[in-house]
């Protein structure tokens, strides 16, 4: 379902996870998977960069709280 939802939605994008997932024995787990890992990626990125720059202090957050989170 979410390999036909993405190479139906958005051709690069479909393009990109099929070229991932192509010789997997199961495509949909596979493209889960790696839209899986590609937002925890994209969650990492963005917290490290928010802790780098010291937005958490500015929002009363303890970033490192947060990250064990």
């Amino acid at each position: 379902m979410l390999r036909s939802w993405v190479l139906g939605s958005d051709a690069s994008v479909g393009g990109w996870v099929a070229e991932y997932t192509a010789d997997a024995a199961d495509t949909a787990a596979s493209a889960r998977a790696l839209a899986g890992a590609l937002l925890a990626w994209a969650q990492l990125h963005g917290s490290v960069g928010l802790e780098a720059t010291g937005q958490f202090a500015g929002m009363g957050h303890s970033g490192d709280a947060l990250l064990d989170a």
